[in-house]
């Protein structure tokens, strides 16, 4: 087994749509030392994309930085399926999970590689310290400095905690800076606690997740997420109560809250009750745990040293009592589920780059995936003799016209690079009607530096040529 640290500097935030700036990585053994040299490389922007003002003042990163010293995604996507994905790895990040392994997907997707294997075929896994810093600094505290924010609670933001304890983080946002703060974090936190290291290592893996979260046997376990309430350091006990839409989806209930509260809603109120409280950001009890995102969860045994049930302002008495009237009354967790689990609908029709999660790639699909990126490495001219009428799969067709418009117009047909044009239209507009409002935002701040002045004039340059070239 082998770690590789990675971190994203990307266009934007809009997981479907933002494009990757900067990739930086670290290898490292299982004692986290270092192996090889890091990777860090930029990649340039497809001629449909504009940054945003935020992301960009953030990362620094021009957009003529990326295009004049940066790879294609395409070629982005080969070197890291050859030279990064390799068996045996452990991929890990800080918030990775959730945003940048997104970005690697649907950036696989667009490229016709898969979306998924990158991340479990050959050994492979990934792990995210996030949670794992949130369930330590509730728990076990003392071995480490916490940052603080305006109300005592705890921070957990990398270039904060970085600062606290020491660790060398020159330039924040920068990804390979930030990757190296990872691994120094980790190896603070495996040097502070081993046990504790390998404990939540070893819990990345969905079938020891389900030892403590298992609905036939079903406990009250340990769980910090972002989703809970600071005060109490983001974690809290809950207790698995329904399974989700697949078997790595599993509902649980935080037992901080009595559930006789809902208990008593009517099922025609409940997404009213629902609605308000999102409303004024109050937090519901009720969320789903992905067995398949190395969630930070523990065995409420845990709790038993070291003042742990103070610690996250709880008691085993309550604990039990709110337990016990979930069993004597569990009608209550299908009505809420019902009100959470209605489909988030989009502002727009979804393009086939956005349509990642409407199915997987199966049977003759996958053969003819491959024979595309085949061809795009050893004679591209032969793509425009690939029939589209072969896919199975109708988001295909689309996805590899566009493609081939991006990396080989001379390949693609006259009406493929008409509809290619009107797909740029469509992209450039949407994103420009966000831009005005993040523009002005970032404006309005004094205290930007020369860099990112810089930054900004380019890309108000790199906006006017997009716009330019969809004007003629």
């Amino acid at each position: 087994m082998n770690f590789f640290f990675y971190d994203l500097e990307t266009s934007g935030l809009d997981k479907a749509n933002a494009h990757i700036m900067q990739f930086a990585g670290q290898r490292t053994d299982e004692n986290l030392n270092l192996i090889g040299d890091a990777v860090n490389i930029r990649i340039q922007l497809p001629d449909y994309c504009l940054p945003s003002p935020q992301a960009l003042v953030v990362t620094g990163i021009s957009p003529y930085d990326a295009q004049e010293n940066g790879m294609t995604e395409l070629e982005f996507c080969r070197f890291f399926i050859n030279e990064i994905a390799l068996p045996d790895t452990v991929f890990v990040g800080y918030n990775n999970i959730r945003y940048d392994d997104e970005i690697i997907r649907f950036t696989l997707w667009r490229n016709f590689y898969d979306p998924y294997q990158w991340h479990w075929q050959d050994n492979r896994s990934r792990w995210d310290l996030l949670d794992v810093m949130r369930m330590l600094s509730a728990l076990r505290p003392d071995g480490l400095n916490w940052a603080l924010d305006e109300d005592g609670c705890k921070i957990h933001k990398l270039e904060l905690l970085a600062q606290a304890n020491h660790i060398e983080h020159m330039h924040a946002h920068d990804a390979l800076s930030d990757v190296f703060a990872t691994i120094g974090l980790a190896k603070l936190v495996l040097q502070k606690y081993p046990k504790y290291f390998r404990y939540m290592l070893k819990n990345r893996d969905k079938k020891e997740l389900q030892n403590i979260i298992n609905l036939r046997r079903p406990q009250a376990f340990v769980y910090s997420s972002g989703r809970y309430d600071k005060r109490c350091t983001k974690t809290t006990v809950a207790y698995p109560v329904y399974q989700g839409d697949n078997f790595n989806e599993i509902w649980v209930y935080n037992l901080r809250h009595a559930p006789e509260f809902w208990q008593n809603i009517k099922p025609s109120e409940m997404e009213n009750v629902i609605a308000a409280k999102k409303e004024v950001q109050e937090e519901i009890p009720l969320k789903k745990i992905k067995l398949n995102r190395a969630p930070a969860v523990a065995t409420i045994s845990v709790l038993d040293k070291d003042d742990g049930w103070n610690r996250i302002g709880l008691n085993s008495e309550t604990v039990y009592h709110h337990k016990q009237k979930i069993q004597e009354n569990s009608v209550f967790i299908q009505n809420m589920i019902q009100c959470l689990n209605q489909e988030w609908q989009a502002d727009h029709e979804l393009e086939v780059e956005e349509q990642l999660y409407q199915g997987f790639i199966q049977g003759g699909d996958v053969v003819m995936c491959q024979q595309i990126r085949n061809l795009s490495w050893q004679n591209p001219e032969e793509l425009k003799n690939i029939k589209t009428e072969e896919f199975n799969d109708n988001r295909l067709p689309n996805l590899f016209s566009h493609y081939k418009c991006r990396y080989f117009p001379q390949t693609a047909s006259a009406r493929e690079r008409d509809e290619y044009r009107s797909y740029r239209k469509r992209m450039i507009e949407r994103q420009d009607a966000l831009f005005p409002k993040d523009w002005e935002e970032v404006m309005q701040r004094n205290d930007l530096n020369e860099h990112q002045q810089c930054v900004l004039a380019d890309l108000s340059k790199w906006r006017d040529e997009l716009i330019k070239s969809i004007e003629k």
